[in-house]
């Protein structure tokens, strides 16, 4: 497999889009108050059908507001697919999650 970047992955959604936003570890250090907040604000963004690309850590927090889910892994991509799927497998799930 090819080793892949962020902006890799983000160019082949820009082209689709008028408009895009890329947010690298948006959550870390904000109270928890002011990453409910983004994640609202997020959510309006893809209603207008703005791309957003987060680069989050933070498992929990970036499923709440992704559609897509892409895991690297020493910058191979190991999973891509829907919010849906990524949770349909337990042990991706839960080695994720307890990262």
């Amino acid at each position: 497999m090819n080793k892949i970047g962020l902006a890799s992955l983000f160019e082949a959604y820009v082209a689709e889009c008028s408009a895009s936003l890329i947010l690298p570890g948006f959550e870390e250090g904000l109270a928890p108050l002011v990453v409910s907040a983004l994640l609202e604000s997020i959510e309006k963004l893809k209603k207008k059908g703005i791309v957003v690309l987060l680069a989050e850590q933070n498992v929990i927090a970036a499923i709440r507001a992704a559609t897509k889910v892409y895991i690297l892994s020493e910058g191979i991509i190991i999973f891509e697919g829907a919010v849906g799927e990524f949770l349909e497998k337990p042990d991706l799930v839960k080695k994720r999650l307890l990262v």
